[in-house]
């Protein structure tokens, strides 16, 4: 059984307007999915709480793979049931979590016979200070060596799966990063347009 384990954390400057608040925006489930993974044809809203979304192909040495993801997103307030590491302060927070997983395009022999994901992750206003949107997630990943790998050296499976955890780990910080702080000056120029035309 090999095990992975990648964390990051994220800290995105956000300026509050009038009618445009973090928390606010943070209740808004839809319009976080649709700012993380902003191709629609890659994401399928499945409840209020969970999508399914394809992610990227990855590449693990000569195999390939296509990655579909279940993820839940849950809204708190006030301190309740808050992970440790949030501050109680914190006025609201957006809990993700992966529910379940598949791997598509991988024969039969290159499927690992165990497979198994963890990825939670957390949002939540900066408490103090400047305004920022501050995040944290956590990947793990296991798996048993499919027939195909089986001779392929431990130090080389160890090298390669740390890289690939990585390079998704650090993919997603991006997108985080990127797509939520140019979705939040959108929805600031909607706010500030609504305001303008309500009477």
């Amino acid at each position: 059984m090999f095990t992975f384990s990648y964390r990051f954390n994220t800290d995105i400057p956000m300026t509050e307007t009038p009618g445009a608040s973090i928390d606010e925006y943070l209740q808004n489930r839809p319009r976080i999915v649709g700012a993380v993974f902003p191709d629609k044809r890659m994401r399928t809203k499945l409840s209020d709480e969970e999508w399914s979304v394809k992610l990227l192909p990855i590449q693990f040495l000569f195999l390939s793979a296509s990655p579909v993801i279940v993820m839940r997103f849950v809204s708190k307030s006030g301190g309740k049931e808050y992970p440790p590491h949030v501050p109680i302060r914190a006025s609201s927070l957006l809990l993700m979590e992966v529910t379940d997983y598949k791997l598509n395009g991988l024969d039969s022999n290159a499927m690992p016979s165990h497979l198994a994901l963890t990825v939670r992750g957390t949002l939540y206003p900066r408490p103090e200070g400047r305004k920022s949107l501050r995040g944290h997630v956590e990947m793990t990943v296991g798996f048993n060596l499919p027939p195909v790998l089986a001779l392929v050296p431990e130090g080389v499976i160890r090298g390669v799966g740390e890289t690939v955890l990585r390079q998704l780990a650090e993919q997603m910080k991006q997108d985080f990063d990127n797509g939520l702080a140019a979705d939040f000056k959108r929805y600031r120029r909607e706010k500030l347009t609504e305001n303008k035309t309500t009477p």
